[in-house]
């Protein structure tokens, strides 16, 4: 089966920037899964660390998709995770989904819905991190690809 759906994982400081777009599949998840853990062992082992993603270009999933992405979110608690700000576009199938999977019930970091890059990194400095400047021009980009998709 082909993949569906597209990620970009970005690393700033210790702030993992994640931008996902298109329909999910097993597929594409199992990859980003894969690539996600890696880079997160990577940031675990230098201390704690926050989670901005981007899922304003996102169309959903399968629904095989949406056991992953739970057991994915507890995984990365155990990670030293500070905090995680998911951007979203305020859609309420979005922000359901985004509650019944990446919320979860025993999450032990805190998770915000935002609507703004601004939001999502007022949210994880509140959490103690700091936030480094290339990750506000990696948004930047990120919010302009958005703004001309809309």
């Amino acid at each position: 089966m082909n993949e569906h759906g597209n990620y970009d994982l970005q690393r700033h400081g210790q702030i993992m920037l994640i931008s996902i777009e298109g329909a999910w599949n097993v597929p594409a998840f199992e990859h980003y899964e894969c690539d996600l853990r890696s880079l997160a062992e990577e940031m675990f082992s230098a201390g704690p660390w926050g989670l901005i993603m981007d899922a304003r270009r996102w169309e959903l999933s399968t629904p095989d998709v949406l056991p992953m992405v739970s057991r994915l979110s507890a995984w990365l608690d155990q990670r030293r995770l500070k905090g995680s700000a998911l951007i979203t576009k305020g859609d309420f199938l979005s922000e359901s989904v985004a509650r019944e999977t990446i919320f979860g019930r025993d999450r032990q970091a805190p998770v915000r819905l935002v609507q703004s890059a601004q939001d999502a990194t007022e949210f994880l400095a509140s959490c103690g991190l700091k936030i480094p400047e290339s990750l506000i021009q990696s948004i930047r980009a990120f919010e302009a690809a958005a703004e001309r998709d809309a």
